[in-house]
């Protein structure tokens, strides 16, 4: 789905943000330490949160991973905190309509039956998400409400940013309707 989130579709994103804003459900701030010795620009950073993140418990872990574990857990700690009762790592997701992707974690339970959550690495913390990441989550959720098996269209989101500077920052939207709404007219145009 990320290749289809092009600038100007992102431009779309945010005009229609703009007209009809949306505001999260609450914010989570999960202040960790500095860590000192991980090197690697963002995304490579963020390619090795990102495989620490799918591995199954017991998995090896590489020297970076293990020192990412804490921002991991606290992630992790989030989404417990909200009732969450399962959660799927990479979980593919194809729409009639709609570009496929790849939803971090698939949730069961918490704020809704099902929810999506979004993991980004970053430099620094935001105080809002960025308005492609949003439009990327909003998109997964509107997959997830249309998969066949799955009747209750509710879906809530998670996105969380993740700042080996400064800890972890999850924005939380317990109805995600609107989001997807708007998600699905620009994605599917």
């Amino acid at each position: 789905m990320t290749k289809y989130i092009t600038p100007s579709i992102t431009r779309e994103f945010e005009t229609h943000l703009a007209t009809t804003p949306i505001a999260h459900d609450f914010v989570r701030t999960i202040r960790l330490p500095r860590l000192q010795h991980l090197n690697g620009s963002t995304y490579q950073l963020g390619c090795q949160f990102h495989a620490l993140a799918s591995k199954t418990p017991g998995a090896l872990l590489s020297t970076s991973q293990k020192m990412m574990l804490p921002w991991l857990k606290a992630s992790r700690r989030m989404l417990w905190e909200r009732g969450v009762r399962q959660m799927t790592a990479e979980v593919s997701l194809d729409g009639v309509g709609l570009p496929s992707g790849r939803v971090d974690l698939l949730l069961s339970g918490g704020l809704a039956n099902r929810g999506c959550a979004e993991f980004k690495v970053v430099s620094t913390l935001p105080e809002e998400p960025a308005a492609r990441d949003l439009l990327q989550a909003s998109g997964y959720a509107t997959l997830v409400a249309d998969e066949p098996e799955f009747h209750d269209r509710r879906v809530w989101i998670a996105l969380i940013y993740v700042s080996f500077g400064e800890g972890v920052r999850g924005f939380f939207h317990k109805g995600s309707h609107r989001l997807q709404a708007v998600a699905r007219e620009i994605l599917a145009a």
